[in-house]
C-alpha cells in the first residue's frame, strides 16, 4: 500500500463527492435562483459533518481490509500531515466529527467575514459550482488524512 493508493482513494472520494454533495444540493435548493448566506452556512455545516464522518468511518475500514489481506508494508503522508495526524484519535468516526467540526467551523467564519464585505449569497449555478469545488477538495483531504491516520496507528501497532 504506498502512495498510488493513498492518492487513488482520495481521488475516488473526490469524484464521488463532486457528484453526490452537488447533486444533493441541487435537488434541495433547484426551486432558487439566489442561494442566501445562511443556507449555504448551514448546507455546509451538514455537508461538511457528513462527508467527514462517512469518509473517515468508510475509508479506515478499507485500510484495515487491505491490511488484514497482507499488502506491503503501510506508507504515506508528508512529515508535516503526520505531525499533525498523530494529534488527532485514530478511532475513525472520532477523527471524522473532528475534521468535520473544524472544517464546519472554518466554513462558518469564511461565510460571516465575507458577508461582512456585502456577500448576500449565490446565484443557483455559483452555489452549485462552489460546492463542486468544496467538497471535492474536502472529501480528497478527508480521505488521503483518514488513510494517513490509519497507516499510522497500524505502523505503531507493528512497530
Amino acid at each position: 500500500m504506498g502512495k498510488a493508493y493513498v492518492w487513488r482513494a482520495a481521488i475516488i472520494a473526490a469524484v464521488v463527492n463532486v457528484v453526490l454533495n452537488p447533486g444533493v444540493a441541487w435537488l434541495e435548493t433547484r426551486e432558487l435562483d439566489f442561494v442566501s448566506a445562511a443556507r449555504i452556512a448551514a448546507y455546509l455545516v451538514l455537508a461538511t459533518m457528513v462527508l467527514c464522518l462517512l469518509i473517515s468511518t468508510l475509508g479506515a475500514r478499507r485500510v484495515h481490509r487491505e491490511l488484514r489481506s497482507g499488502h506491503p508494508t503501510p506508507h504515506g503522508g508528508t512529515a508535516e500531515e503526520k505531525r499533525l495526524l498523530a494529534k488527532l484519535p485514530a478511532t475513525p468516526w472520532l477523527f471524522g466529527l473532528l475534521l468535520g467540526l473544524a472544517f464546519a467551523v472554518v466554513a462558518i467564519v469564511v461565510i460571516a467575514v465575507v458577508e461582512l464585505l456585502d456577500f448576500h449569497g449565490f446565484a443557483f449555478g455559483t452555489f452549485v459550482t462552489f460546492m463542486v469545488c468544496y467538497t471535492g477538495g474536502l472529501a480528497f483531504l478527508v480521505m488521503r488524512w483518514t488513510i494517513v491516520r490509519q497507516l499510522m496507528e497500524a505502523a505503531a501497532r507493528v512497530g
